[in-house]
């Protein structure tokens, strides 16, 4: 989130995050709603709060489509 605020960037789909940023879609599977509450406390701006949104729910529908797999 960092990244996103510094550079101000838009909303790209989870692929910039999966292939850009080289994150394993099974880690976001994994990861709780909680982090993202305690993201939205942190990033105040609008637009980094707008993408924190879309990316929470790219992950959603990811969960929707693909069971968590154990490691």
């Amino acid at each position: 989130m960092d990244l996103v605020a510094y550079k101000k960037v838009h909303w790209q789909g989870l692929g910039w995050i999966v292939d850009g940023l080289r994150v394993e879609e099974d880690d976001l599977l994994e990861t709780p709603n909680e982090d993202f509450d305690a993201l939205r406390h942190v990033y105040k701006h609008k637009a980094t709060g707008v993408f924190l949104a879309q990316f929470e729910n790219g992950i959603e529908v990811l969960k929707a489509q693909k069971p968590i797999s154990g490691h």
